[in-house]
């Protein structure tokens, strides 16, 4: 089959990135390429012929072929196929009888039903950084490819993976009475702000001040719903010193005044 073997002593270089829409139907170009490739489509199919073994891949799925090992095009791919690739190099020394100890970790040769997952969003992050002139993003942007590697190894086990973002999440629910602080991110987990705030928003989808104002919005519901507090007080229990701020968040939020909010019966 092929499969490409990884190992947690040397990270992968990626030699280049894309995001390609076919304009025109075409085949395959023929090679033996001194590097690995991974192929990942979004729309249409990918047709490629690794060392005689045909492969289809289809939305959501993801394919290695190796380096070292002849493919090429035996069908044609269909004008409008989307796809994503990476081209990149791994520990040259790594031998097929390297794959079953600590240190080493065999890539699943293909991989389907990643349409939308934390996956695919974490692949586009990649392509995405790659071709950003940062030098923080691409001084990082290795190290990013090896852990999404050793996500595809950890994907569909059991135990959780816990991310970046959750963890993020975490923090800033339990800051459910503060105001939001970049500062006290960058302290909690050791990152830049600008950093933080990219992978949240790759993996959440959201900003992290539109998860926080959601946390702190959650809580003013709760106080409405089972203390007596006024406006102004459950404002300031969450962080909020304005209370006409907060009901103006407050009601961006939920369609509602405070005061609106609360007159409504328990079902809302």
């Amino acid at each position: 089959m092929h499969q490409v073997i990884f190992s947690n002593k040397k990270l992968p270089l990626l030699l280049e990135t894309g995001f390609y829409q076919a304009s025109s139907p075409f085949f395959h170009v023929n090679r033996t390429a001194e590097f690995h490739d991974l192929i990942f489509v979004t729309q249409g199919v990918i047709f490629v012929t690794e060392d005689g073994q045909d492969y289809a891949v289809r939305p959501g799925e993801l394919l290695f072929l190796k380096a070292g090992v002849n493919h090429w095009g035996r069908y044609e791919i269909p004008r409008g196929t989307i796809w994503y690739y990476v081209h990149f190099l791994l520990d040259q020394k790594v031998q097929d009888d390297d794959a079953g100890s600590k240190n080493y970790r065999l890539l699943p040769k293909r991989m389907q039903g990643l349409a939308d997952s934390a996956l695919e969003k974490e692949l586009a992050q990649i392509v995405q950084s790659f071709h950003q002139s940062d030098e923080e993003i691409l001084w990082q942007i290795n190290t990013d490819f090896w852990c999404f590697l050793n996500h595809l190894t950890q994907w569909g086990k059991k135990r959780k993976q816990i991310t970046l973002s959750d963890k993020i999440c975490d923090f800033l629910s339990k800051k459910d009475g503060e105001p939001f602080d970049s500062s006290l991110l960058e302290k909690e987990f050791c990152l830049s702000y600008k950093r933080l705030a990219a992978v949240f928003k790759c993996q959440k989808n959201q900003t992290m001040q539109e998860f926080h104002t959601s946390v702190r919005i959650q809580k003013a519901i709760r106080l409405l719903r089972t203390s007596l507090l006024n406006i102004s007080e459950i404002a300031d229990k969450c962080g909020y010193e304005d209370s006409l701020y907060f009901s103006r968040v407050f009601k961006k939020v939920t369609g509602k005044s405070p005061s609106e909010f609360r007159r409504l019966p328990e079902g809302y």
